[in-house]
């Protein structure tokens, strides 16, 4: 399920953000001095989609019993009765590509760079939100921020887009004034 949420901001910082965005171009960033985590924007066909670079470009290696804690729902006396694996090795590394394959199917979607941005957003007071775009007054916006929960059918993908580029300028604000330690930058 997909909803939209249009960033709360005083009115004299979205029209800074719209006069900025039409002398330069580009979104008004503010940026605080102390920053903890960091998301990327990137501009892809007119659209602006956020990231977490931190995120992890694949599965940890683990051990066979990190993997039967992290992935397996059953213990680990279970595991090693069902799959022949003696307790001697269950603090061996676990096969990797057994791992990858059980990362894909159940942690990949929210540790993934869309998917890491998604979570570090999604229980945030950004402001308004609804399931319908029309529900919004978008004359009375800068635009909006779209949170993915899977954009189509088969596809389980978390993703946040953003509208534009006033439309970021106000949630980096919005990150700012709660305090968030999150610095969008442009990439």
């Amino acid at each position: 399920m997909s909803y939209f949420v249009t960033p709360s901001i005083p009115d004299w910082f979205g029209k800074a953000a719209q006069a900025h965005y039409r002398r330069t171009g580009e979104a008004l960033l503010l940026h605080n001095a102390n920053y903890t985590k960091r998301i990327e924007a990137s501009n892809c066909s007119g659209k602006i989609y956020l990231e977490d670079p931190d995120a992890p470009t694949g599965p940890p290696s683990m051990t066979w019993r990190e993997f039967v804690e992290e992935y397996v729902e059953m213990t680990l006396e279970d595991y090693d009765v069902e799959y022949d694996l003696p307790e001697s090795e269950w603090d061996e590394e676990a096969d990797p590509n057994q791992v990858h394959d059980h990362w894909v199917e159940n942690g990949a979607r929210r540790e993934a760079a869309s998917g890491s941005a998604y979570c570090m957003l999604e229980f945030l007071d950004l402001g308004q939100q609804s399931l319908l775009l029309d529900d919004i007054e978008i004359e009375q916006i800068l635009g909006y921020i779209m949170f993915i929960d899977g954009d189509s059918p088969g596809r389980d993908v978390l993703a946040v887009l953003v509208s534009s580029p006033t439309a970021l300028a106000a949630l980096q604000y919005r990150l700012n004034e709660l305090g968030t330690g999150i610095k969008i930058e442009m990439v």
